[in-house]
């Protein structure tokens, strides 16, 4: 009994390492998910890009900016002069936090002992912005500790917190317009890749190619079905997401529908990529594994994206899904419109149309 078990196992670890392809999978995906998951995901945030309008422009200001900018955790990325360039600055995304210090703020920390600043950050990224919040309050007790005390007390500044386009943290407003950028990933790359290499494994792929089908006719044939799937679940997600979790959907409708469609494509591209190198079932699940982790660690779905180290930030701008994210919590959370959305989708439009032009002719060449 025992040496039938061991030559059945020594067949199978013969038949495993015996394909290049397995082999690749089996020792590169714990290193890829060893440096990914080391480096990529990180909940430590540091280098956050802050907008400031000193309007008071003294000493005491000066220093408290230097308290930010020297503490590691901001960096001053734009001096403004006036609050409309702040809130433009939020509204694009270019800053996660805005510091406003008012013309009175150094007499009045003279004169009566207290003052006030206002912070803005960001709150589509519920985690982050707690503890953005978190870093401002400690700079600015730190900031009030090293003034000089007066005869009525040691000067006290007054943090002024405003969370915008998710005032109230809501987790479920972060993570519910995600969502449906992993579902669609899992679902149209998944189901596209598994279908072409189901059909070949069984060998009616090849029934199909000597039929007056022609190639382009049996891509759309098994491609077009998964993208109207991946749809209905993106359709019932936002219709989910708005009327239970009661998720804010502030941008324009058809500007969503046109992003799930352009992402949708990039999702079939990869899916039938997947299914040009892999001969069997084994292989596109691994292929697929291999490709979506990554793809969402890397995407800025959970972890933000500025606080990855900068080979890794270099590698989300091959990732659509980095791009339909954004999108998407814009659309949803801020009411962004096309004006400020289109270098998001623009990308997107690229990496759809070349990874799926490519996909099918690496397809037709191997049904050639």
């Amino acid at each position: 009994m025992f040496e039938r078990i061991k030559q059945i196992l020594i067949k199978e670890f013969i038949h495993t390492f015996r394909e290049p392809k397995l082999r690749v999978m089996i020792f590169l995906t714990p290193f890829l998910q060893l440096f990914v998951f080391g480096y990529a995901a990180t909940t430590d945030i540091k280098h956050i890009p802050l907008a400031v309008l000193d309007s008071s422009r003294t000493v005491e200001s000066r220093r408290l900016i230097e308290q930010f900018t020297q503490s590691g955790y901001f960096n001053l990325t734009y001096y403004c002069t006036e609050e409309e360039e702040l809130i433009r600055l939020l509204e694009k995304s270019d800053v996660k936090a805005t510091l406003n210090i008012p013309p009175d703020f150094a007499p009045d920390l003279q004169r009566t002992g207290g003052a006030a600043i206002q912070i803005l950050i960001d709150g589509t990224e519920s985690t982050t912005s707690y503890t953005i919040l978190n870093y401002s309050s400690r700079i600015v007790n730190n900031y009030a500790l090293q003034l000089k005390p007066l005869p009525r007390g040691i000067p006290t500044i007054k943090l002024e917190d405003r969370f915008w386009y998710n005032p109230q943290l809501e987790s479920s407003n972060f993570f519910i317009p995600g969502v449906i950028a992993m579902l669609l990933t899992i679902t149209v790359m998944n189901f596209t890749a598994l279908a072409i290499v189901k059909e070949r494994e069984m060998g009616t792929i090849e029934q199909l190619m000597v039929t007056p089908i022609r190639p382009w006719e049996l891509i759309i044939g098994k491609t077009v079905p998964f993208g109207i799937i991946g749809l209905g679940q993106a359709i019932f997600i936002t219709i989910a997401g708005i009327l239970w979790f009661k998720v804010p959907l502030k941008g324009s409708i058809p500007l969503l529908f046109l992003a799930t469609l352009i992402y949708i494509i990039n999702a079939l591209g990869i899916g039938l990529y997947i299914s040009t190198v892999c001969k069997t079932l084994q292989q596109a699940v691994m292929s697929g594994f291999f490709y979506l982790f990554p793809a969402i660690l890397l995407s800025g779905f959970v972890f933000p994206i500025k606080n990855m180290p900068y080979v890794f930030q270099l590698l989300t701008y091959v990732n659509p899904m980095r791009y339909f994210i954004f999108i998407i919590r814009g659309i949803f959370l801020r009411g962004n419109d096309i004006s400020i959305l289109y270098p998001q989708l623009i990308p997107m439009v690229f990496l759809g149309v070349f990874t799926f032009i490519m996909s099918v002719i690496k397809f037709k060449k191997r049904m050639d």
